[in-house]
């Protein structure tokens, strides 16, 4: 596993509730989430935002966790300590 670095950022209160419904949905916690988001939006070009194939590879992710039963990574979202 690749070391972590700890990020802080600010979120809007809507990106909140949006991020806590999407990882309550799809089973994955919210860094995780937030990893693959931002691994997607690199993925794109890191310019004006998702684009096709990398946004649709981030949906089937967190989709394919919740199917499993969720990722346990060990970061936010709730429950279980830091993996890394």
């Amino acid at each position: 596993m690749e070391r972590m670095v700890r990020k802080q950022l600010y979120i809007t209160a809507q990106q909140e509730a949006g991020l806590k419904r999407m990882a309550e949905e799809s089973g994955v916690k919210e860094a995780e989430l937030v990893r693959r988001a931002v691994d997607a939006l690199l993925a794109g070009g890191g310019r004006g935002g998702f684009r096709g194939e990398a946004w649709r590879r981030f949906v089937d992710s967190a989709e394919a966790d919740g199917a499993r039963g969720g990722a346990s990574d060990g970061g936010g979202g709730g429950g279980g300590g830091r993996g890394w």
